[in-house]
């Protein structure tokens, strides 16, 4: 599914996902839903994206990581952070 958003500044925000997965977290088969949220510019230049396994139960994302365009780097885009869900407390 894609959802297009336009914001007052011109840019437009794109939120895709991707098929439903499992992954374990402290022991835990969580499901996840991949997405990406990609922000362009006004002129359709692409300037930051969000790759995240997003899980429903737990409303909010297990891990994924913010990304920049960057030509030299394989795909196309570069690594600026990552984060991963380490543990689930009871």
């Amino acid at each position: 599914m894609v959802l297009l958003l336009s914001r007052s500044n011109g840019d437009t925000v794109r939120y895709a996902t991707d098929s439903t997965t499992h992954e374990s977290v402290s022991g835990r088969r969580i499901a996840v839903l991949g997405t990406t949220v990609t922000t362009v510019d006004s002129l359709g230049r692409p300037k930051r994206r969000l790759r995240e396994r997003y899980a429903l139960s737990l409303t909010t994302a297990t891990g994924g990581r913010f990304e920049v365009p960057d030509p030299a780097a394989p795909g196309g885009w570069r690594t600026e952070q990552e984060f991963e869900l380490r543990e689930i407390r009871p």
